[in-house]
């Protein structure tokens, strides 16, 4: 019988695995926040439609973005957005 007070091989290897797991994705996070900055810099210029709530749709013209945390804020007609908020994009060609 196993005492209270000892791990078993068991937990061991799950702890390892669960600590893997986390440097794992604390090193994807890098990653993903570099392509989540590029992707709305890319929108710079571009007519968007974001979701305010669920029965609130604005739509305007990305003017700037700030990349200060993993998702970054989209500037639209001088109003900031969550990135996660964006619904559509249509370039400037196609929406004028």
């Amino acid at each position: 019988m196993i005492q209270s007070n000892q791990t078993t091989t068991k937990e061991i290897t799950m702890n390892r695995s669960i600590n893997r797991f986390d440097d794992t994705t604390d090193w994807m996070t890098s990653p993903l926040r570099t392509i989540r900055q590029r992707m709305a810099k890319a929108l710079i210029g571009q007519s968007v439609s974001i979701v305010i709530n669920p029965k609130t749709i604005a739509r305007g013209t990305v003017t700037a973005v700030l990349a200060e945390t993993d998702v970054p804020q989209i500037i639209v007609d001088g109003m900031k957005y969550n990135f996660n908020q964006l619904l559509t994009n249509v370039p400037v060609a196609f929406s004028q």
